[in-house]
């Protein structure tokens, strides 16, 4: 296993990754920036991200979501 100089840690006994929560803010932050730029989300109910046809929806494997939602 290589190391890297980032807030991650990995470990290789579960196999889980933990990310500083100013490394979650940054990303739900540029998160929000490409769903505004990209103009994914309902103009009536701004809540609603439309992102099938998109990148994002084939990464998150969804059509849609609301940012309301837990």
């Amino acid at each position: 296993m290589t190391s890297h100089s980032t807030s991650a840690q990995c470990s290789t006994s579960d196999n889980a990754c933990r990310i500083s929560s100013e490394r979650v803010s940054q990303v739900m932050h540029y998160l929000g920036q490409y769903i505004m730029v990209k103009q994914l989300y309902d103009q009536q109910e701004q809540h609603m991200v439309y992102c099938g046809g998109d990148l994002l929806g084939d990464l998150l494997g969804c059509q849609s979501f609301s940012v309301k939602d837990p």
